[in-house]
């Protein structure tokens, strides 16, 4: 059965496009060397433990990842410990906002002190490392879609990635991707979004273009209209219906068939997917739109992520009309630069991540309420947040310290971090993850060192009963 996006999105067009499918797997280069990591202290990291042992492993799902040559594993005990701070706390490193354009290097200094030990314990196994240089990873029923600089958007099935299809315009950088039931949307360097049918969902027929946001029909029906719809930017004309910088992420309101797109033109647009027409230019912050958010709540909300340091909450009016209810400050003058929000049933789990090297999460009071409270502040990071994905009760952090930190959401806004993922040679600049079972995980990766990896995680089982943790004797 078709969604209705579909149906609206699926009429016969005329547009021209480009299709490329290989059927070929992507090179696979498992020749990476991991060491335990350091301790928060400098000093190394002690483990008394045994190396983990496959054969005692009695999860299928991570022994199946065991299967083949130089896979890479670590594995991390109670000595390790990080940093927590939790709701009423302040930040100790006051800073100055930052853009969009500046180095990945962070202008704080590093947060990874202690004061609040937390017991982590967990393996990993890095199973496959893949040469493709991708801006953007979407899950999707059990397919992972990987956008390229070249232009291209490749298909894998998981979690071994092979390769099942290839599409895209072959010339243009991708900047953003989404990817919903029946609908890929892809932002390129031009500065306009294509939208792509998304065919069955073994991915192994043709994706066809269906349009171009803003159209050439736009175009001449705005220049005809008003020159009011003219703005300057940069020496360069723009109509006010194309964004006049890069479009860094997408959103979709599926129930109202609306699209935002966020840009470092510090504006986000309102698409109406009906006629694939701008209907709202919002000017929503002071620098760069890093992320947006439409929340799943079917509230109305959708969030915006900026490098002036804060979180915007807007509320939908209309289809035509986004008014802002309120603004989170939360990292210290920081860039906020990832956003994500847990899909439940609970009133709201936001977290962002900022260059001061935090991960905060903040919680909706009530939903009769748009009051938020600072739940937590998850460090270790050792440079900014570059990306953030959440699944269930779990959440991964990307870093510009080429790591990767998976957490665990336990009761009342106690965190525990259960692996940090360490292998790629660049920054993470971008994440996926699905749980595979109750104590498993993979995790996608893509970082500036041209790699994408795939990532195992096992970890302890949680009573949620007690409120503890059993440590699993496959890990012992």
């Amino acid at each position: 059965m078709q969604s209705p996006l579909s149906n609206f999105l699926l009429r016969p067009r005329s547009t021209q496009h480009r299709h490329r499918r290989s059927t070929s797997s992507p090179s696979s280069l498992l020749t990476l060397d991991l060491s335990p990591p350091s301790s928060s202290t400098g000093e190394a990291a002690t483990d008394s433990t045994p190396p983990f042992d496959a054969a005692n492993d009695t999860d299928a799902a991570f022994s199946d990842a065991l299967h083949g040559d130089d896979i890479l594993y670590g594995r991390f005990s109670d000595a390790h410990v990080l940093d927590v701070d939790y709701a009423g706390s302040h930040s100790p490193f006051p800073g100055t906002p930052s853009s969009h354009r500046r180095s990945f290097e962070s202008p704080f200094p590093s947060p990874y002190s202690l004061n609040v030990p937390l017991s982590t314990a967990g393996a990993y196994l890095c199973t496959l490392t893949i040469s493709i240089k991708a801006s953007s990873l979407c899950l999707s029923g059990g397919l992972l879609y990987a956008a390229l600089d070249s232009g291209d958007i490749l298909v894998f099935k998981t979690p071994k990635l092979p390769e099942c299809a290839r599409f895209g315009i072959g010339s243009l950088p991708i900047k953003a991707l989404l990817v919903t039931d029946n609908t890929i949307f892809s932002a390129h360097k031009d500065h306009k979004i294509r939208v792509w049918h998304r065919p069955n969902a073994d991915g192994s027929t043709i994706y066809r273009l269906l349009k171009t946001l803003p159209s050439a029909t736009d175009y001449l029906r705005n220049l005809i209209l008003s020159k009011r719809y003219i703005q300057i930017r940069r020496h360069h004309k723009r109509l006010w219906i194309q964004h006049v910088d890069t479009i860094t992420a997408m959103a979709i309101d599926s129930t109202s068939l609306l699209l935002y797109s966020a840009s470092w033109d510090k504006s986000f647009k309102v698409w109406n997917l009906r006629n694939m027409r701008c209907v709202q230019t919002v000017k929503a912050h002071d620098d760069a739109i890093n992320a947006i958010v439409v929340s799943p709540h079917s509230d109305n909300l959708i969030y915006t992520a900026s490098a002036d340091s804060t979180i915007k909450i807007w509320k939908k009016l209309s289809a035509k009309k986004v008014v802002q209810v309120t603004t989170l400050s939360g990292h210290g003058g920081a860039s906020v630069n990832a956003m994500v929000m847990k899909a439940d049933n609970a009133p709201g789990i936001l977290y962002s991540g900022g260059s001061d090297c935090c991960v905060d999460v903040w919680q909706r009071v009530s939903r009769n309420k748009l009051a938020w409270k600072l739940e937590a502040r998850l460090r270790g990071h050792r440079k900014p947040v570059l990306c953030l994905a959440v699944s269930g009760q779990l959440m991964c952090s990307g870093g510009a310290d080429n790591m990767i930190r998976v957490w665990r959401r336990g009761g009342v806004g106690s965190y525990t971090c259960l692996a940090i993922l360490q292998g790629h040679d660049g920054p993470v600049k971008a994440i996926a993850m699905a749980v595979s079972t109750l104590r498993s995980c993979y995790v996608y990766s893509a970082s500036h060192d041209g790699t994408t990896k795939v990532w195992s995680v096992l970890y302890e089982k949680e009573d949620h009963e007690s409120g503890t943790n059993l440590i699993n004797q496959a890990l012992m």
